[in-house]
């Protein structure tokens, strides 16, 4: 395995520190922390089980109706996916990746060996993927396909019946399929069921991260088949030996009010949203595909303009951090979060209107 660096992680974990206002967040703020049961000294101190917190296993477990045995518990969905993918991948494995995407899915990949194919989820289409494209690559021998369901970074959800059968057309080649799901809850009673539902091949992840605002926690899962979190679990002995404690026994707490949590949670994006659509309806300069829910999109910049000079001169000029869209491989775009108080997210948008009009001249 050869590691390359991940070039949004390291600027995402090393800018914006100077800022006064982040555009760039892609998770919710933490909810009040009263709503979470204090964990005593005496608990916090002892050792759980090596292989994942047994009652915090049967917590996700119950959530998604599925077996203990068929979850991973991970320190946040990127090492749940790393996991997953580490588990599945041989050396020259050809991946299909959705492509715009989280950056790490195909630097994972790479390290691994494997062949990164690009899966186009084209703006024009609503950021749907082709399943004629998906039948290519199957074809081919893909042995593992890589989705987000909400689309990351644009925050589109995947048409139930599209990803159905993709499952069944992966699953009938002998493939797998993986969907990050870590924004999915975002769609309240809209979402669909998980999508590890849809056959023995299909795996998914998510945490309690980007929508119930408790990343510190990283508490991060997998649902797939036993014989996948066997292997994966496995994988994660070269890593460690026990989990933090801790984070384990507050994320069982939150199990307990997730729900609470959730409907906060959607409260505030929506208060986010509505700042971006105004701001958006009184500027022709800028457009984009609208969310389906979530607290992170992408936007188009006017024609020419280079996303990451856009970014640098927003946080060196106006002390404002917004995420450049080349990240995802969507460069000319930059995707803006709006998770934060609505009031950031105006003067964040004022500003990045501003920047904009420096550098075009408008």
């Amino acid at each position: 395995m050869r590691f390359s660096s991940i070039a949004y992680m390291h600027w995402a974990k090393t800018r914006g520190a100077d800022c006064e206002v982040l555009l760039s967040r892609s998770g919710m703020m933490p909810p009040p922390a009263e709503w979470l049961e204090p964990v005593s000294p005496s608990e916090a101190l002892q050792y759980l089980e090596a292989y994942g917190d047994m009652p915090l296993r049967e917590a996700v477990a119950a959530r998604y109706r599925a077996h203990p045995d068929q979850i991973l518990l991970a320190n946040g969905t990127s090492e749940a996916n790393f996991l997953i993918c580490a588990a599945l991948l041989r050396p020259e494995d050809l991946v299909a990746v959705e492509m715009p995407c989280y950056e790490p899915f195909v630097r994972v990949v790479e390290a691994l060996g494997a062949t990164v194919l690009p899966l186009n989820r084209r703006p024009e289409e609503g950021y749907r993927f082709s399943l004629e494209q998906l039948e290519e690559y199957l074809r081919a021998g893909v042995r593992l396909v890589i989705l987000s369901n909400l689309h990351n970074p644009t925050g589109r959800a995947l048409d139930p019946a599209l990803l159905e059968e993709a499952a069944r057309r992966i699953e009938a080649a002998r493939a797998y399929l993986l969907v990050d799901e870590v924004y999915l809850d975002y769609l309240g009673e809209r979402a669909p069921a998980s999508a590890f539902r849809l056959g023995p091949t299909t795996i998914s992840t998510s945490s309690l991260t980007k929508v119930y605002g408790l990343g510190a926690l990283r508490a991060g899962w997998a649902i797939a088949s036993s014989g996948i979190v066997s292997r994966a679990y496995a994988i994660r002995d070269h890593l460690g030996v026990v989990a933090a404690g801790p984070a384990m026994l507050y994320s069982r707490a939150a199990f307990g009010v997730l729900d609470r949590i959730g409907t906060w949670s959607r409260d505030r994006a929506a208060r986010g949203r509505a700042v971006i659509d105004r701001v958006l309806a009184t500027e022709p300069s800028l457009s984009w595909v609208p969310p389906d829910a979530g607290i992170v999109g992408l936007i188009e910049l006017p024609d020419g303009l280079d996303d990451r000079k856009l970014s640098d001169h927003l946080e060196q000029r106006h002390r404002t951090l917004v995420t450049p869209g080349d990240f995802f491989g969507a460069p000319g775009t930059v995707r803006v979060g709006f998770g934060g108080e609505p009031a950031e997210t105006e003067e964040g948008l004022r500003r990045l209107i501003q920047g904009i009009h420096e550098l075009t001249g408008a």
